[in-house]
Formats: structure tokens, C-alpha cells, sequence
């Protein structure tokens, strides 16, 4: 299992330097614009740029991360390429690709449209049911405290509490917040915090990539015919 932080400061810039989920070339002359799916109840696709050299081909059917909204990081399928952007936007970049091949067949993308187009619904949602939650990775937001903060003396209690709970866990959850306790709004209290530079959020991702191994048996070359099998058991 690997797992991977993202700080967003600024939101445009999310990295810093390349990571290294799995590279996919990038070949001269190929399309660097790609239409993606995201698994959530939005309409219609969102266009991301591709301006990394990955190590193997992209194509319809590949798993990307790509940034939506200003902190979130979702896995998202590629439905088509392009050449250049639609008109009058600035598509944000691809952050990492996930496969080498596409996992997800043409026909399978045409089922998902004609499943939204039925049910009344949105290509994501139906994308979103479809993928297995280990296919599709998305980012978690986690508390830390910021390094090397120490002017805890202009807190009240309220956000030396939870300050306290942080710093004791290392790293919390916003669920993790509710569940104190400490206010009936601790985001209000979080929100202080991150203000005065005491704690920092940060996007966090986890994936697998162990493979899943099935054992099967078969019988030998020696006992390819009905009597050979009979010998062998008697």
C-alpha cells in the first residue's frame, strides 16, 4: 500500500516535483488534452492537460488523478483526447496516471452513458457504483500541527484543546474533530487555527497495489485422456 501527501499552497500549484504511481510516455504528435469522468453527480466531463511526459500510452479507459475544486483530488477515467482545450478555458493538469492500460473498455463506457441517460442520472454516479473502492482513490483531508509553531499563549481554550488533541494524535481526521467533544462547531475552532498558522491541512491519498493472485489446478500433460487419469488414481 502506498500513500501520498498533497499541501495545497497555493491551489494551483499542488506539486513541486513529479510522483511516481506509474509513468506513461508520452509520444510526439499524441493528443494533450483529455476529457475525464469524475465519480461524483456532476454533468457532463471535465478537461484536463497533459504536460508531463507519462511512460506508456494513455487511452479511454485509463485511470487518472486530476485536482477538482480547490483542495479535492479524485480518480478519474479518461473518456477521450484531444488535441487542444475547449475554447476560453484553462484546463488544470493531470496529476498522476494510474494504469498502462485502460481498465475500463469502450463498451463499458457506453453502457455507463446509457445507464445515466436511463436511470436520470449522472455519468459520475453511475462510474462511481461501478468501480470497486479500491479502483478508485480519492483524497482525505488530515490535521497536522504546523512545524515548528510554539505562540500557543494566543489560543483560548476552545483551540488550545483541540491544538492539544492534534498534537497528541500527530495527524486527525475531520470526523476525528467531531468526535471530541471539545465544541458543538469545531471546524469554526479549526478554521482559527489554520489562521494563525498553528495547524495545516493537507490532502491525503492512499492506494493498493498488491495484486490479487488466484490459484487454479490442472491436470499434467501425462493425463490428457480418460484412461491415463484412471491409471494415475487406481
Amino acid at each position: 500500500m502506498r500513500c501520498k501527501w498533497w499541501k495545497f499552497s497555493p491551489y494551483e500549484q499542488l506539486f513541486s516535483a513529479p510522483l511516481n504511481f506509474c509513468t506513461l510516455p508520452f509520444m510526439s504528435g499524441q493528443s494533450r488534452y483529455a476529457e475525464v469522468m469524475i465519480p461524483l453527480a456532476v454533468e457532463g466531463t471535465y478537461t484536463y492537460s497533459i504536460t508531463r511526459e507519462p511512460g506508456g500510452d494513455i487511452a479511454p479507459g485509463c485511470r487518472v488523478l486530476v485536482p477538482f475544486g480547490k483542495k479535492k483530488i479524485y480518480c478519474a477515467v479518461v473518456k477521450s483526447l484531444s488535441s487542444s482545450p475547449p475554447e476560453g478555458i484553462k484546463p488544470r493538469e493531470i496529476l498522476e496516471f494510474l494504469d498502462e492500460k485502460p481498465v475500463v473498455l469502450p463498451t463499458q463506457l457506453q453502457l455507463w452513458d446509457w445507464m445515466a441517460s436511463y436511470y436520470m442520472c449522472q455519468p459520475g454516479e453511475v462510474m462511481r457504483a461501478a468501480l470497486p473502492s479500491g479502483m478508485r482513490p480519492e483524497s482525505e483531508s488530515k490535521i497536522r500541527i504546523s512545524a515548528g509553531y510554539s505562540d500557543v499563549g494566543t489560543m483560548d481554550s476552545h483551540e488550545r484543546l483541540l491544538f492539544e488533541v492534534v498534537k497528541d494524535q500527530g495527524e486527525v481526521t475531520l470526523g476525528d474533530l467531531e468526535m471530541t467533544g471539545i465544541s458543538d462547531h469545531p471546524l469554526k475552532i479549526l478554521k482559527k487555527l489554520v489562521e494563525k498558522g498553528a495547524v495545516e491541512i493537507n490532502e491525503f491519498v492512499r492506494t493498493t497495489d498488491r495484486k490479487r493472485i488466484v490459484p487454479y489446478i490442472r491436470l499434467s500433460g501425462s493425463l490428457q485422456n480418460e484412461k491415463s487419469v484412471h491409471a494415475a488414481l487406481d
